[in-house]
Protein backbone atom coordinates (compact mmCIF):
# COMPACT_ATOMS: atom_id res chain seq x y z
CA UNK A 1 0.00 0.00 0.00
CA UNK A 2 1.19 3.54 -0.70
CA UNK A 3 4.18 2.22 -2.69
CA UNK A 4 5.28 -0.12 0.09
CA UNK A 5 6.01 -3.79 -0.59
CA UNK A 6 4.60 -6.32 1.88
CA UNK A 7 6.05 -9.78 2.48
CA UNK A 8 4.43 -12.50 4.58
CA UNK A 9 6.78 -15.39 5.35
CA UNK A 10 6.65 -18.51 7.46
CA UNK A 11 9.19 -19.57 10.01
CA UNK A 12 9.68 -21.81 13.01
CA UNK A 13 12.06 -19.46 14.81
CA UNK A 14 13.04 -21.57 17.80
CA UNK A 15 14.51 -24.67 16.18
CA UNK A 16 13.97 -24.45 12.43
CA UNK A 17 11.27 -27.10 12.82
CA UNK A 18 8.10 -27.38 14.81
CA UNK A 19 5.36 -24.78 15.05
CA UNK A 20 5.21 -22.65 11.90
CA UNK A 21 4.11 -19.03 12.27
CA UNK A 22 3.63 -16.20 9.78
CA UNK A 23 5.67 -13.01 10.02
CA UNK A 24 5.47 -9.71 8.14
CA UNK A 25 8.08 -7.40 6.66
CA UNK A 26 7.78 -4.24 4.56
CA UNK A 27 10.07 -2.53 2.09
CA UNK A 28 10.06 0.74 0.13
CA UNK A 29 12.16 -0.77 -2.70
CA UNK A 30 11.86 -4.62 -2.49
CA UNK A 31 15.55 -4.75 -1.56
CA UNK A 32 15.76 -3.59 2.06
CA UNK A 33 13.20 -5.21 4.39
CA UNK A 34 12.06 -4.30 7.90
CA UNK A 35 10.26 -6.80 10.12
CA UNK A 36 6.91 -5.58 11.42
CA UNK A 37 6.20 -7.17 14.79
CA UNK A 38 2.81 -8.70 15.34
CA UNK A 39 1.17 -9.61 18.61
CA UNK A 40 2.04 -13.32 18.41
CA UNK A 41 5.00 -15.33 19.66
CA UNK A 42 8.33 -13.77 18.61
CA UNK A 43 6.42 -11.06 16.72
CA UNK A 44 4.32 -13.41 14.59
CA UNK A 45 1.35 -11.89 12.77
CA UNK A 46 -0.47 -15.24 12.67
CA UNK A 47 -0.13 -18.46 14.63
CA UNK A 48 -1.84 -21.83 14.18
CA UNK A 49 -4.96 -22.52 16.21
CA UNK A 50 -5.20 -25.61 18.38
CA UNK A 51 -7.06 -27.51 15.66
CA UNK A 52 -4.37 -26.69 13.08
CA UNK A 53 -1.96 -29.19 14.74
CA UNK A 54 0.77 -26.51 14.92
CA UNK A 55 0.86 -26.13 11.15
CA UNK A 56 0.05 -23.21 8.87
CA UNK A 57 1.93 -22.85 5.61
CA UNK A 58 2.21 -21.43 2.09
CA UNK A 59 0.80 -17.92 2.51
CA UNK A 60 -0.53 -16.36 -0.70
CA UNK A 61 -1.51 -12.69 -0.85
CA UNK A 62 -3.97 -11.14 -3.29
CA UNK A 63 -4.38 -7.40 -3.83
CA UNK A 64 -8.06 -6.57 -4.17
CA UNK A 65 -9.39 -3.72 -6.31
CA UNK A 66 -10.35 -1.94 -3.06
CA UNK A 67 -6.67 -1.76 -2.09
CA UNK A 68 -7.08 -4.38 0.64
CA UNK A 69 -4.87 -7.46 0.75
CA UNK A 70 -6.39 -10.89 1.32
CA UNK A 71 -4.28 -13.82 2.52
CA UNK A 72 -4.99 -17.50 1.96
CA UNK A 73 -2.95 -20.32 3.45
Amino acid sequence: TNGTYVMIYESAPNTGAGILRFYRATSPDAVTWTKVSGSGTNGAVMEPAVGDTNFISVPDLFLLTTGSIRMYF
